[in-house]
C-alpha cells in the first residue's frame, strides 16, 4: 500500500525503466513528494518521446514536468526532469 510518507521524501532509488530501445536506466526521486511510478512513467514518456527537442540539450515538456538530458560532465545521470519543489533523474546502469 502507498504511504504519504513514502512519498514525502525525496532523494531514494525507484528502480529500473525498460526503454523502447532495449536501453534500461535506473530512476530516483531527487526532491519532494513524487511517486515512484510517477517518476518512472514520466522518464519513460520523455526518453521514448519523439517530438522534436528544443536545444542542444533535448528540452521537452512531458506534462506538467519539464525535462532536458545531462551534459556529458553529469555522467552518470543521464537525464533530469523538476516541476516546482519535484525534481527527478534517470542514470545509467553501467559503471
Amino acid at each position: 500500500m502507498f504511504t504519504a510518507s513514502a512519498a514525502a521524501h525525496g532523494d531514494r532509488g525507484c528502480g529500473t525503466v525498460h526503454l523502447n530501445d532495449g536501453a534500461s536506466v535506473h530512476t530516483r526521486v531527487l526532491q519532494g513528494d513524487v511517486a515512484c511510478w510517477t517518476a518512472r512513467r514520466t522518464l519513460r514518456r520523455y526518453f521514448n518521446s519523439t517530438a522534436q527537442c528544443a536545444g542542444s540539450s533535448c528540452l521537452r515538456e512531458i506534462g506538467p514536468w519539464t525535462c532536458q538530458a545531462a551534459g556529458y560532465h553529469d555522467f552518470p545521470r543521464l537525464a533530469s526532469c523538476n516541476r516546482p519543489g519535484r525534481w527527478i533523474a534517470a542514470y545509467s546502469l553501467a559503471d
